[in-house]
């Protein structure tokens, strides 16, 4: 029976491994090479779990190759595309930069065109082929299949899973592109944006635990350095921040997570206050 806080773990411990890399390696291409060693390595623990315990039920199994493995898999797909893309950048004028980039770009969309079947699957948080897609053993060659499919392990692999993987790196490489083509516009501008200090010091009033819960939050839906950033190093930037003490982070956590009732508390809370905010028919700021 696999073990979510196992999952969770491993997850934890790669993302902490990335966040590390990418502060402490400024050279693109050695960071690269060097999440591609911690990827693989982490795919490895990964897949030595899974088949040493059995999925207590399809769904459970389904759970895992839609949600789960992308998670590790999609960053082993982006951190080799950004490999190669460092790689084979031309040494050119920046003009020349830009256009190699923008081809990147472009390829994207292509891949984008070509399964937009699934894409719109699986953006629409679809089911009703789930039990084809994300079950081991299921395939079908007339559901948008990939060759790739025939040379992977069958058994830590379905039919569909890569494309899940595909499309989240995807997602990322868009980021990182855009990125550098908008600082090669800023070199060819010359603008530069000189960030101040606020003069004014915001305090965190609410409970600790109410920001323990925005950071777990914010860490799960992937919201620092491309989705790179631990828990711990989130707590560690909030602290300076806020200038508050989040020690034993961990344990309450777990305390929320034994919540009766509503476990996010705070942002359920956080969100009616918005809706209401949007319904409002002036908005005074």
């Amino acid at each position: 029976m696999l073990k979510n806080e196992t999952l969770y773990r491993l997850l934890e411990e790669l993302n902490e491994q990335l966040s590390s890399i990418n502060v402490e390696t400024k050279e693109p291409i050695q960071k690269a090479e060097l999440c591609v060693a911690a990827v693989q390595k982490s795919l490895v623990e990964l897949k030595q779990f899974v088949l040493t315990h059995k999925f207590p039920s399809q769904e459970k199994e389904i759970c895992f190759f839609k949600e789960v493995k992308p998670k590790f898999f999609s960053k082993l797909i982006y951190y080799v595309k950004v490999y190669n893309i460092e790689a084979n950048k031309p040494n050119g004028s920046e003009k020349a930069k830009k256009k190699y980039l923008q081809k990147e770009l472009k390829n994207l969309v292509r891949y984008f065109n070509r399964n937009l079947d699934f894409i719109k699957y699986y953006r629409a948080q679809k089911t009703y082929l789930d039990h084809k897609y994300f079950v081991r053993g299921n395939h079908d060659l007339s559901l948008s299949l990939d060759s790739f499919y025939f040379e992977t392990d069958q058994k830590f692999s379905t039919s569909h899973d890569f494309k899940v993987s595909k499309i989240m790196a995807n997602e990322l490489l868009e980021i990182y592109l855009k990125a550098e083509i908008d600082a090669i516009d800023k070199k060819d501008t010359g603008v530069t944006k000189t960030i101040t200090a606020p003069k004014v010091k915001l305090t965190w009033t609410l409970t600790k635990a109410s920001m323990i819960e925005l950071i777990y939050a914010l860490q799960s839906i992937g919201a620092f350095n491309h989705t790179n950033s631990s828990v711990k190093d989130i707590v560690a930037y909030f602290e300076v921040v806020f200038n508050t003490d989040l020690s034993h982070f961990y344990t309450t956590f777990q305390e929320i997570k034994e919540r009766k009732g509503n476990q996010a508390m705070f942002l359920k809370s956080m969100q009616d206050s918005l809706i209401r905010r949007i319904n409002e028919k002036e908005d005074n700021s």
